[in-house]
C-alpha cells in the first residue's frame, strides 16, 4: 500500500515535481553567479603528548589515554578560543593596515578594496603607526579592549570581512590526525595570501599563549609549594624550639633514662636506709646492753662533758661525712671528712680509757674489752644515725623529684608528636614542591610546541562547489514537494478506496466504479464501468432470489430494490438508472421511482417510460406500502418485475421503516471522494435495524489506481486529472413526470 501510494503521488504530481526542483536549482544558479572562489592552506604541529619523552617519563610508564584525549582537547579549544582568534584577527589586521598598495604575497587587490571600505582615511590615521607594525598592533589591542563600542569592535564582531572572529573561527579546522602526536590544522579564505597569513599567526598566537598558559600553571603550583614549604618549616622550628626550651627548662637530656636512673637511684637508697636502720637499731641494743654491765662506772664516763663533747663533735663529722658520700662528692672533699672522723674517733677512745681505771666489769671481764666494744657500737651507732638521716632527707628529695618527673612525659610525648607532625607536613610538602619543580622544569626543556609542515602559499583555489549546490538544492527541492504531497496524501481523510470503505462503514461491497473524467478519450475505464454494472447486476439478481418470500413479496409479484445514501452530494442516479436499463434490455419490466426535484444527473439510455417522479413529502416516512407510489407513478404493479426506490439523503429525510422492511435489497451509495462521520454510520446502522434484506454498499468516483487492488491492473486508463463528477456524459435535465 505504501508503494501504491508512493507511486500514485509520482504519477499525480509528477509535473510540481519537477518543476518546483527546477525552480530551486535555478535559483541556486543565480544566486551563485558571483560564487567567489577559496584557497586552502594546512599545517601540521608535533605536540608529543602521547609519545613524546621528558624527564618525567619513564620505561614502564603507562599510556593514559584519556589524559591524552583531554590534552588534546585542551589544545584544540585553546585554538578555537575567542581570545586567539581576535589576538589573530589584530595581527593581521595591523599587517594589512601597513600597505598603501596591494601585495599579492600580503593582501590583494580586491582585500584592499575591503579593507578601505571599513576603515577610511580618517580612522586608519588614528590606528596605524606607520613602519611599525607591533605599534601598531598594540594600538588595535587597546582599542579592542575598550568598553565602548567602536569600529575596531565592529570589524571583530560584526561584519564579515577577513578580520571578522566569527569568520575565522567558521573557517578554521582543527583536528588530531588519527592516534599520533600531530595536530592538522586547516584554513580557507577567498585570498591566497590572507589563507597563508591567517594561519601562520594563529599559530605563533596560539604557541605563545599555551607556552605560557602552561608555565603559568606551573609558576603557580611551585610558588605555592614554595609558600607552603616555607611554613611548614617555621611550624616544625616552632615545635622544635617548644620542645628543647621545655627540656632546659626542667633540666630533662633523655627522659626515658633519667627517669629509669630516678627510679633505679630511689630503689636502691630505700634498700640502705632500711639496712641502716638495721644497723642502727642493733647497735643501740648492744650499747644499751654493754652499759648494762659496766654499771657505775660507765655513768661516770658517760656523764663526763668531755666525752660527750668529742661525742658530739663526732656525731658531726659522721653527719659531714655520709652527706657527702651520700650526694656523690669528689674524694677530694670526702677524704678531709673522713681523716677528721678517724681523728675524732681515736680522741674519743683515749678520753675513754683515760677516765676509766677499772680493769673488768663486775662478771669478771675485762674493763678495757668492754669498753672498746662499747666504743665500737658507739661510733656505729653515731655512723647509722647519721647516715639514716641523710638517706631520710634524700628519700624525701626522690619524692619531690616523682611529684615533678611524673607530669612531664605526657606533655614531652605531646610536644614529641607535635615535632613529628610538623615533620611530616614539611617532607611532604617538600616533596611536593620538588615535583612541581621537576615539571616545570620538564616544560623549560621540552620547549614550545613543534611545527613540522608550516602553511605554504596557495597557488590554485579549490574546485568549485557550485555544482554541488546546484545539485542540492533541485534533491532538496524535490524532496521537499515530494513529501508535501506525501503528506497530503497521508492526511487526507476521505474513504478513497473500497478496502476502506469496508473498514470505516461494515457492510459488504456490492460493486466499485472508477472515477471517469469528462473528456476522456480511454475506453478502458468505460469497460470497467461496464463491468461493474454487470456485477451489480448479478449481486441483485442473486440477492433477490435468495430474498426471504415474506420480505421480498408481501402482496405484490415484484421485488424492491431501494438505493440510498447518506448525504445530498450522493445521489445514486445514475448508478439506479444504468442498472435499471440493464434489467430492462434484459426484458424485465421495470419501474424506477426517484425523489421530485431531483437533477438526473446522468443522460438515460432508452425506456423513458420506467422512470417517474414522487414527492417526498412530510408524510413521506409514514408510507405503509410500496404499492401506494407504484400505483401514484402510473404503474400497473401487476406487471412489474423490479421497482427501484431512489430515496433522499438520510441526513434530511427520515427513514421510511415500512418501506425498507418490504425491500429485498438495499444498496448504500457512497462517494469515495467524501469523509465518513459518525453520523453517517449511526444512520446506517438504524437503517440496518428497519431492513429484513441485505443492505451492501456501492463506493463510487474512486480513483482508477486505486481501484486496481480491487479489478486487477487497468491497462490504458487515462492519466489526465479527472474532474470529479458523477458523470460519464454531459448533464442533462430529465423532465419528470409528477405523481399527481
Amino acid at each position: 500500500m505504501k508503494l501504491l501510494l508512493i507511486s500514485r503521488v509520482f504519477r499525480k504530481k509528477w509535473f510540481w515535481l519537477l518543476l518546483f526542483p527546477i525552480a530551486t536549482a535555478g535559483t541556486v544558479v543565480y544566486t551563485s553567479r558571483d560564487m567567489q572562489r577559496e584557497y586552502v592552506t594546512n599545517a601540521t604541529i608535533y605536540t608529543g603528548l602521547a609519545s613524546g619523552y621528558s624527564i618525567t617519563s619513564s620505561e614502564d610508564s603507562r599510556v593514559d589515554y584519556y589524559a591524552i584525549n583531554n590534552a588534546f582537547d585542551n589544545l584544540i579549544t585553546t585554538i578555537k578560543s575567542s581570545e586567539t582568534v581576535e589576538d589573530v584577527a589584530l595581527h593581521l589586521l595591523a599587517s594589512h593596515l601597513q600597505l598603501t598598495k596591494p601585495n599579492p604575497y600580503i593582501l590583494g587587490p580586491k582585500g584592499l578594496a575591503k579593507l578601505n571600505e571599513l576603515i577610511d582615511a580618517k580612522n586608519r590615521r588614528q590606528l596605524v603607526v606607520k613602519g611599525n607594525e607591533s605599534a601598531t598592533y598594540e594600538r588595535l589591542k587597546q582599542l579592542a579592549h575598550r568598553p565602548e563600542n567602536n569600529l575596531l569592535k565592529k570589524i571583530l564582531y560584526d561584519s564579515k570581512s577577513n578580520y571578522a572572529i566569527e569568520g575565522i573561527t567558521g573557517r578554521l579546522t582543527v583536528a588530531r590526525k588519527n592516534t599520533s602526536d600531530m595536530l592538522e590544522l586547516s584554513f580557507k579564505a577567498d585570498d591566497p595570501a590572507v589563507c597563508q597569513h591567517t594561519l601562520s599567526d594563529l599559530i605563533d598566537v596560539f604557541r605563545e599563549r599555551y607556552t605560557s598558559m602552561k608555565s603559568s600553571e606551573t609558576n603557580n603550583v611551585v610558588r605555592y609549594f614554595e609558600n607552603q614549604v616555607q611554613q611548614s618549616y617555621r611550624s616544625l622550628q616552632g615545635a622544635e624550639n617548644t620542645l628543647r626550651d621545655f627540656g632546659v627548662d626542667h633540666k630533662i637530656i633523655n627522659y626515658g633514662e633519667q627517669s629509669k636512673f630516678v627510679a633505679e637511684s630511689k630503689e636502691d637508697m630505700t634498700t640502705d636506709y632500711n639496712r641502716e636502720v638495721m644497723r642502727y637499731k642493733a647497735a643501740k641494743a648492744a650499747i644499751a646492753a654493754i652499759e648494762r654491765r659496766l654499771s657505775n662506772r660507765m655513768s661516770v664516763v658517760t656523764t663526763n662533758e668531755d666525752i660527750l663533747a668529742r661525742r658530739t663533735e663526732l656525731g658531726k663529722a659522721q653527719l659531714q661525712l655520709a652527706n657527702a658520700m651520700a650526694t656523690g662528692q669528689p674524694a677530694s672533699v670526702i677524704e678531709p671528712l673522713q681523716n677528721n672522723f678517724t681523728r675524732l674517733s681515736d680522741e674519743l677512745r683515749q678520753v675513754a680509757h683515760t677516765y676509766y681505771s677499772l680493769n673488768n666489769s663486775q662478771e669478771g671481764l675485762p674493763q678495757s674489752n668492754l669498753l672498746d666494744d662499747w666504743l665500737n657500737k658507739l661510733i656505729e651507732s653515731e655512723e647509722s644515725g647519721a647516715r639514716i638521716t641523710v638517706m631520710r632527707n634524700r628519700l624525701r628529695e626522690y619524692d619531690a623529684i616523682y611529684t615533678e618527673f611524673a607530669p612531664l612525659g605526657s606533655t614531652l610525648n605531646r610536644m614529641e608528636r607535635e615535632v613529628g607532625v610538623a615533620e611530616k607536613e614539611y617532607l611532604s610538602v617538600l616533596h611536593g614542591l620538588n615535583l612541581a619543580r621537576l615539571r616545570q622544569k620538564n616544560l623549560q626543556m621540552s620547549g614550545p610546541l613543534s611545527v613540522l609542515d608550516p602553511p605554504k602559499f596557495p597557488l590554485s583555489p579549490e574546485p568549485s562547489k557550485r555544482a554541488v549546490l546546484v545539485i542540492a538544492a533541485f534533491l532538496a527541492g524535490f524532496v521537499v514537494m515530494f513529501t508535501f504531497f506525501l503528506v497530503r496524501e497521508l492526511l487526507n481523510g476521505s474513504i478513497r478506496t473500497s478496502d476502506q470503505a469496508e473498514k470505516r462503514i461494515g457492510l459488504p461491497l456490492a460493486a466499485a466504479f472508477p472515477l471517469i473524467a469528462k473528456k476522456t478519450t480511454s475506453g478502458v475505464l468505460l469497460n470497467v464501468r461496464h463491468d461493474m454494472l454487470e456485477q451489480l447486476r448479478s449481486v441483485l439478481m442473486i440477492e433477490t432470489l435468495a430474498a426471504r418470500p415474506d420480505a421480498a413479496r408481501p402482496v405484490n409479484n415484484y421485488h424492491l430494490i431501494i438505493l440510498f445514501s447518506t448525504r445530498p452530494s450522493e445521489q445514486p442516479s445514475w448508478v439506479g438508472t444504468y442498472l435499471a436499463d440493464l434489467l430492462t434490455q434484459a426484458g424485465h419490466s421495470v419501474a424506477y421511482l426517484y425523489p421530485r426535484d431531483t437533477v438526473m444527473t446522468d443522460a438515460r439510455p432508452d425506456h423513458e417510460e420506467c422512470w417517474r417522479t414522487y414527492h417526498p413529502g412530510p408524510r413521506f416516512s409514514d408510507t405503509r406500502h410500496i404499492g401506494e407510489l407504484v400505483s401514484r407513478a402510473g404503474f400497473n404493479g401487476a406487471s412489474l418485475s423490479y421497482v427501484f426506490l431512489e430515496l433522499p439523503a438520510l441526513r434530511e429525510t427520515a427513514i421510511p421503516a415500512a418501506l425498507v422492511a418490504q425491500a429485498s435489497l438495499s444498496l448504500l451509495i457512497v462517494n469515495a471522494a467524501s469523509d465518513w462521520a459518525r453520523t453517517d454510520s449511526e444512520l446506517v446502522n438504524f437503517y440496518q435495524r428497519a431492513s429484513r434484506a441485505n443492505v451492501m454498499m456501492v463506493v463510487d468516483q474512486i480513483e482508477p489506481d486505486l481501484l486496481e487492488p480491487l479489478t486487477g491492473p487497468i491497462k490504458g486508463k487515462s492519466r489526465k486529472k479527472a474532474k470529479k463528477t458523477p458523470t460519464q456524459t454531459p448533464t442533462t435535465t430529465l423532465s419528470p413526470t409528477p405523481i399527481s
